[in-house]
């Protein structure tokens, strides 16, 4: 009698997947085998690009593949919106958050959706094209091919944005949230201070006018963005990483301009009181 029942609970099963998914109990059943392969190889391509990376990243960082590093590149020119050294530490913080993210996709990858007719999730396809860009990139600044190491960090800002706002919609774990939102609030800083740099280097211009200027801009131009993503996505893992960088940027100009770089460590502190004073629960009432 048990196993009559078991066998028809198991039936039902089939019959709902094959309804859902306008097939046939058979179609079912290979729909059930295709999601587990899905399953098994989104997992294994995370895991793998994942790997790749570091070892990518301590090839040319830890070991100075080439002979160089990617800061003693930038080094080359004073950029005014650039973080002091200690600031590129934040990279170690994101790499183990995305091997704790990577812990926590790979319990739940039967939920990442398949990209059409492939056999890899959506989530797993868009973290797996962000490590090969990461390693494109990070090749390319070292090697000091500029103008194509910025189309590419541009590139990899736009992917990680898609796999934010797809984080950001599908799940409200914090383990899920926090190591993307820190990935891609830093690539944004990263991104406009290649820029920054690139221009510095082409133009001279490093004591222009438009220098302190523009990281002023910049800097409060970030904090709006931090602002936004905290009402938006209730996410304060993005303004910490905000906050981060610019008070580094203002340890960086110590030497160029203390005015300057006073101004910018103090514009640090406003923008974190922006982000994270709970103004909503001191909005003035209309008097009735």
């Amino acid at each position: 009698m048990g196993d009559s029942a078991s066998s028809a609970v198991y039936h039902q099963r089939r019959q709902s997947v094959a309804q859902a998914t306008g097939g046939t109990w058979r179609d079912a059943g290979c729909y059930g085998i295709n999601r587990a392969r899905t399953t098994r190889t989104s997992i294994a391509l995370v895991w793998a690009a994942y790997v790749v990376t570091i070892a990518c990243n301590a090839a040319f960082e830890v070991f100075a593949l080439g002979g160089t590093t990617s800061a003693e590149v930038s080094g080359e020119v004073f950029a005014w919106f650039t973080p002091a050294g200690y600031v590129f530490s934040i990279w170690s913080v994101i790499y183990l958050a995305l091997a704790v993210w990577l812990v926590a996709y790979s319990g739940d990858a039967s939920h990442d959706e398949p990209l059409g007719s492939l056999q890899i999730g959506k989530t797993a396809s868009l973290f797996t094209v962000s490590c090969a860009l990461n390693i494109a990139w990070l090749a390319l600044w070292h090697f000091e091919a500029f103008v194509p190491s910025i189309i590419v960090i541009a590139a990899l800002l736009a992917v990680v944005g898609m796999l934010y706002v797809r984080v950001n919609t599908q799940s409200s774990r914090l383990v899920d949230r926090v190591p993307i939102s820190l990935y891609f609030a830093w690539l944004g800083v990263a991104t406009v201070a290649d820029i920054a740099h690139v221009i510095t280097r082409f133009t001279g211009a490093e004591q222009s006018i438009l220098q302190p200027a523009s990281t002023l801009v910049l800097a409060i131009a970030f904090f709006a963005l931090a602002v936004y993503m905290k009402r938006t996505y209730d996410d304060y893992a993005f303004g910490a990483v905000i906050v981060w960088a610019v008070v580094g940027i203002g340890v960086h100009l110590m030497n160029a301009n203390i005015a300057i770089a006073v101004l910018t460590i103090m514009l640090a502190g406003f923008g974190a009181l922006a982000v994270y004073f709970p103004w909503e629960k001191y909005r003035l009432q209309p008097r009735k």
